[in-house]
């Protein structure tokens, strides 16, 4: 209930003040089941309330499932997207257009990487 009562205060706050509240979560697989239904509930009644506070969790494909074992409504609560490696053009333009202006790669080095990367280039 703390959390349910946390997160309406902080969604009835940052309303009055014309923004929202973002929380985001990695590895949300290792949430326990109670922690997980206890998150459930709490953001169904956010939904109920209409207070600007999500969350953006990121977690194993096996992330939907555990959700649903904790909460039977909670599959529904959220919107499951699956990312996956990104193809090689893609993994390009993620490596060469964030860089500093005036700063480039060469192309082989931008071969190498994405090679190397293997669809992931953030590593």
């Amino acid at each position: 209930m703390d959390l349910i009562d946390l997160l309406l205060a902080l969604g009835e706050a940052s309303a009055e003040r014309g923004t929202g509240v973002l929380f985001t979560i990695d590895e949300m697989q290792f949430l326990r089941r109670n922690e997980l239904a206890v998150l459930c509930m709490a953001l169904h009644k956010v939904s109920q309330h209409a207070v600007p506070v999500m969350v953006a969790g990121a977690g194993l494909p096996s992330l939907p499932g555990l959700v649903g074992d904790a909460k039977s409504y909670g599959e529904r609560l959220f919107a499951f997207r699956t990312i996956n490696s990104l193809a090689d053009a893609d993994a390009r333009r993620a490596l060469t257009e964030p860089v500093a202006p005036g700063v480039s790669w060469e192309p082989e080095a931008v071969d190498e990487a994405v090679r190397l990367a293997a669809g992931y280039p953030y590593f």
